[in-house]
């Protein structure tokens, strides 16, 4: 990362994008396994886990691999943590997003 004009910019996003989605391909594999499972704080793991799917969504719009990494992360946590499917909780800045993108297309 870089500063540029008092704004911080991503130098490598889809590279961040996919070592990110591999870290919690990762995780949830530790998480499965009982004996490993208690390396892993389940609040940091979850928090992590959420904010990684937030990104993903944010960027499904531009990106199917991220629409797709999304999914596939969505599936975990549901199957990890029992977090229903129809339940997409809101993360920092989304609603925003959702709220501006939605009134520009009507």
């Amino acid at each position: 990362m870089r500063k540029f004009h008092d704004r911080t910019t991503i130098t490598d996003a889809p590279l961040t994008t996919y070592s990110q989605f591999g870290n919690m391909l990762v995780l949830s594999a530790t998480w499965r396994t009982n004996y490993l499972r208690k390396l892993i704080d389940q609040d940091r793991f979850q928090t992590l886990l959420g904010r990684t799917i937030g990104f993903l969504r944010k960027l499904s719009a531009i990106s199917p691999t991220c629409q797709l990494d999304c999914s596939i992360l969505e599936k975990i946590q549901r199957v990890l943590f029992g977090i229903p499917a129809d339940e997409k909780p809101m993360y920092h800045g989304e609603k925003e997003f959702n709220n501006s993108f939605s009134s520009a297309t009507t």
